[in-house]
């Protein structure tokens, strides 16, 4: 029998490793992807007079919703922008495992706690189209700041403390409204079924947006407006991923697998875990339902609010549910052990066949809630869902070992458990050697616990984690002698100067003009990212993008469209015409090119050490007025 001391050892030591696993799932990786766009929201905090002309602020941008730019442009401020990238991307999965551990622990305990943080942290984290976006997000954005507050308000709404619950929702309102929306909405409505009486306030809460929209008030206003065909075009062609009814069958599949999970769990689970389980499905349900309307109504605002997202909230539910389901219902019945190993096998085969045997499974489990007797199912059962498992299990390893060959392509420390293991879901396997642990667990003593707990955590985690973070796979940022080699460019070029840099050769030309250069950015994919909120930013985007055609096709198409068209087509050879169609914008005033273009004078050229990449600057006031080609 274990002391309250050794208890409590066993507790700490196993979250550390949990951590740790966290962390290898979630590889240090600096600046990427939208962490792009959430930097430069914080240079503009910090230098206004530069950044608010660039395209990505000019005429307004998501930035006016969220708290989080001022904060991030303190911590740069503070440690510098290297520094505060690193610490922040920590904070940031630290609050998110400390998040969902508090909610867990307001649901569960024991066995089930244990196996629902294990299979979050190892489990596929990605919803909605093309694995472009996913819970707990290891680089810096304020959605898994967010997303790890809103946790903390659902276990205290869980756990009716309703003070606390009200105060972190709003501050995840504040930090990212779209990713807080989903939980605020989850809270409200499991509070409103506690107790009917309670209705009353959600629809006082209906009334106020009600009249909110009559008087116009923004943002509501927009909820009476209609976006114009060129805007609505140019916006789903930029990111279709906002519409679900564009999604391919592949990202569908997952999602109905994930609310079969939670309709088992309404179904099995009790009075308090049954409500919160139901107003997560319906506030899921509800989401999407919005943004189909969204589509067929061209509401700027339903689109803007992007309300699919609401998907992040339910699949981690979807995974404790499961977690929940087996460590309650294993032993009670021969009918919830086939439900079990059923959805197993379809979380196995989650975008393919895995849908259809989770409505099996959900079916099988009505069926038995149906029955007041335990049921008894025959022996060819049994054999088709063994059948079904050994099929998985194939399955799943077949995948395994084209994951592994498929990560020679990267460096192995730095890309394999994240873009590999990871993503596709092959970090499952540690859930078999969690169960062998907790089967063993009595037969380790509590030191032999400790430390392989401590050295995993070591090994895996802290060490593993940072030094990810300088390798070859961290684009940004960049180091000190990096920037300090552009700063002979940068003595060139004033501060009221945008620069279109040549996407030739990498995928960065916003951010080497925002870090590197420390000016505006004439125009990028990364700019055009937030044209849904805009219909100026969109259409003066689509404008730029055709002015720098002649030096780039690949940018031209890139900026404004999702998934260019892929050719092997030569590019044709920028010349000097090409710099002079360019440079008649007036407001383009310089143009870094990752190459020399013929019979054009460049301003200044160097070479990145680092990177071994000569880059030429050119001053388009050489080129106004000379000889343009018809």
């Amino acid at each position: 029998m274990q002391t309250q001391p050794q208890r409590t050892l066993h507790h700490a030591t196993a979250l550390a490793a949990l951590f740790a696993l966290w962390l290898w799932a979630h590889p240090y990786a600096g600046l990427y992807h939208d962490a792009k766009i959430y930097v430069v929201q914080a240079l503009y905090h910090l230098q206004p007079q530069i950044f608010s002309q660039d395209l990505f602020f000019f005429y307004g941008s998501q930035d006016k919703y969220t708290l989080f730019s001022g904060f991030y442009a303190q911590a740069i401020n503070v440690l510098g922008l290297s520094q505060a990238v690193l610490v922040l991307t920590l904070l940031g999965q630290s609050l998110w495992f400390a998040g969902v551990t508090w909610l867990l622990s307001r649901l569960a305990s024991g066995f089930v706690f244990w196996l629902a943080l294990a299979f979050i942290a190892v489990s596929p984290r990605f919803y909605g189209s093309d694995q472009i976006f996913s819970y707990g997000e290891y680089y810096i954005t304020p959605r898994v700041f967010a997303e790890s507050l809103g946790l903390v308000a659902l276990g205290f709404a869980v756990a009716k403390r309703w003070g606390w619950a009200v105060g972190f929702g709003l501050l995840a309102l504040a930090t990212h409204p779209l990713m807080a929306l989903p939980v605020v909405g989850t809270m409200l409505l499991y509070y409103g079924l506690q107790q009917s009486r309670q209705r009353v306030w959600q629809g006082l809460a209906v009334l106020v947006v009600a009249g909110a929209v009559l008087l116009c008030l923004p943002p509501f206003d927009q909820l009476l407006q209609v976006m114009d065909e060129q805007w609505y075009q140019l916006v789903l062609k930029r990111s279709p991923f906002l519409d679900v009814t564009q999604w391919a069958s592949k990202d569908w599949m997952p999602v109905l697998v994930n609310f079969c999970l939670l309709g088992v769990g309404v179904l099995a689970a009790d009075a308090r875990l049954k409500k919160l389980l139901l107003a997560v499905v319906i506030v899921s349900v509800l989401g999407l339902a919005l943004n189909v309307l969204a589509i067929m109504l061209k509401n700027p605002l339903l689109l803007q609010l992007q309300t699919w997202r609401c998907l992040w909230l339910s699949q981690c539910m979807a995974y404790f549910t499961f977690a929940w389901f087996i460590g309650t219902y294993w032993r009670r019945s021969e009918v919830a052990r086939a439900v079990v190993l059923v959805l197993v096998c379809a979380w196995l085969m989650r975008e393919s066949l895995g849908a259809l045997l989770a409505v099996l499974a959900l079916a099988a489990w009505v069926w038995q809630s149906l029955n007041t007797t335990e049921q008894t199912l025959p022996r060819s059962v049994w054999i088709g869902v063994y059948l079904l498992l050994f099929q998985s299990l194939v399955w799943f390893v077949l995948d395994l070992q084209f994951n592994i060959r498929l990560a020679g392509m990267f460096d192995f420390r730095g890309r394999l458990a994240d873009q590999m293991f990871f993503k596709y879901g092959s970090g499952i396997i540690v859930i078999p050697v969690f169960l062998l642990i907790w089967r063993f667990r009595s037969k380790l003593t509590a030191w032999v616990s400790v430390l392989m707990a401590f050295m995993t955590a070591i090994t895996l985690g802290f060490v593993l984690w940072d030094g990810w973070g300088k390798q070859d796979t961290v684009a940004f940022p960049r180091s000190a002698l990096a920037v300090g080699q552009f700063a002979a460019f940068r003595q060139l070029i004033p501060e009221d100067s945008n620069v279109y840099w040549d996407w030739r050769t990498n995928d960065e030309n916003a951010i080497n003009v925002w870090l590197l250069l420390g000016r505006r950015s004439y125009i990028s994919s990364a700019q055009t990212a937030g044209i849904v909120f805009n219909r100026q930013t969109a259409i003066e985007a689509l404008r730029r993008t055709g002015q720098i055609y002649p030096l780039s096709q690949r940018d031209y198409t890139r900026a404004m469209t999702w998934k260019p068209p892929q050719t092997d087509a030569v590019p044709p050879k920028v010349t000097k015409d090409s710099l002079i169609l360019a440079c008649q914008d007036p407001i383009l005033n310089f143009v870094v090119f990752n190459g020399a273009i013929a019979n054009a004078t460049e301003l200044a050229h160097l070479t990145d050490i680092e990177q071994s990449q000569t880059y030429y600057l050119y001053d388009c006031n050489s080129f106004v007025g000379q000889h343009k080609p018809l």
